[in-house]
């Protein structure tokens, strides 16, 4: 759709009565696109869940998503995950502190895959909790929160909600004693009945402490599994949801984009080449090394342990792991293709206009190069002239 298209889009919403749900994730609306849409979004009364995930927005679209939230009284839930609001701090904050001023009705938000760090972020969000007295669940899932401090932000903010219903704070970088000093501080949150940290697995020890702090009366726990539990205790399809869910955080955790590696991509590539077929454990073992995927050590053991084909000996089945891949993150997709560059108009004036520059500056040293010469002839002739004379 491209901003171009959020025009059209915008200039319709004000009017229109009957749209509940409106999905406008990942069309590349850019800040600019989600700039035409403020008055539509912001005067419609039937939306009631907006999906504007993985638009290119950045810190500028805070403000504009505040002036939505800011006349809407209708919309319940918003997703703006997939955007890089972080690039500066300052937007998130904006937009954070508008809607404890003037939304009364959001009770979902996604900030998912939002690039959430620094050491002012968990503060931001600790004021919000304890004073936005509306949300229910709020997702802060796959961003890079860390440290000892903001655990201690969002476990006042916690405690302070009296609204808020489930928390997701799923693969961010918190250490497991984080993790548990969290637990144990928000045992007596007064809202809080779910707090998420799929990612980590706990021994049964501190799974066990989870569980008295459930029975009397706090949140419950969701985490990824517990350690210490015997290989019969977990079936080959759970087994392979949690190699894929590992593999896929694993690829995409560098801080750095150029170091990221999405584990699919050589899958999806096989399968655009028409070579993604069952393989046999040697080959698959050596195609793994070759890709230099961003697994854990010996991961690739466990694929083909989880994934081998049951009718054939020794053999890998790669359709399955990229069919199961892609249920559980289906947004996955090969990068787009280098093409040549195609020149926009602005780019054929500016080229127009440097052939216009060069071709007058041109003729001017040529004019200047042929005056030359005639002058140096003039002298010559007045030179012949002279000692003819004499």
């Amino acid at each position: 759709m491209g901003p171009k298209g959020a025009v059209k889009i915008g200039d319709s919403l004000e009017y229109t009565k009957t749209i509940r749900n409106l999905d406008l994730s990942c069309n590349e609306l850019e800040d600019v696109g989600l700039q035409s849409l403020v008055t539509g979004l912001g005067y419609n009364k039937s939306i009631k869940n907006l999906n504007l995930s993985n638009n290119k927005f950045t810190h500028l679209s805070c403000w504009q998503l505040a002036e939505i939230f800011k006349e809407n009284s209708n919309i319940l839930d918003v997703d703006i995950s997939w955007n890089n609001i972080m690039n500066k701090e300052q937007g998130i904050k904006f937009f954070l502190n508008s809607l404890c001023k003037l939304n009364e009705t959001l009770e979902n938000i996604n900030f998912a895959w939002s690039g959430l760090n620094g050491e002012n972020v968990p503060a931001f969000f600790k004021s919000f909790l304890a004073r936005f007295k509306f949300i229910k669940h709020l997702d802060l899932s796959n961003n890079r929160l860390q440290g000892k401090m903001a655990i201690d932000h969002f476990s006042r903010g916690v405690n302070s909600s009296t609204s808020l219903e489930t928390l997701d704070l799923s693969y961010n970088p918190f250490q497991l004693e984080h993790v548990m000093n969290f637990i144990s501080r928000i045992s007596k949150a007064r809202s809080l009945k779910k707090l998420i940290f799929s990612n980590f697995w706990l021994p049964r020890k501190m799974y066990k402490a989870a569980t008295d702090i459930h029975e009397r009366g706090g949140p419950s726990l969701v985490v990824e599994g517990l350690l210490g539990v015997k290989e019969e205790e977990v079936s080959n399809e759970v087994a392979q949801t949690l190699l894929l869910k590992r593999a896929h955080y694993l690829g995409l955790k560098p801080k750095k984009k150029k170091r990221r590696k999405e584990f699919a991509h050589f899958l999806l590539k096989l399968k655009e080449d028409d070579k993604l077929k069952q393989m046999k454990k040697k080959a698959f073992l050596k195609l793994f090394n070759e890709q230099k995927l961003l697994i854990d050590d010996k991961m690739e053991n466990e694929f083909v342990k989880r994934f081998k084909v049951l009718d054939r000996k020794n053999a890998v089945d790669l359709p399955l792991i990229l069919e199961l891949y892609m249920k559980l993150f289906p947004n996955t997709a090969l990068p787009k293709k280098k093409g040549p560059a195609t020149a926009t108009p602005g780019d054929i004036v500016n080229q127009l206009l440097e052939k216009l520059i060069d071709n007058a500056v041109g003729k001017k040293s040529a004019d200047s190069r042929i005056g030359k010469r005639s002058k140096i002839r003039q002298t010559n002739s007045k030179l012949k002239t002279k000692s003819m004379k004499k």
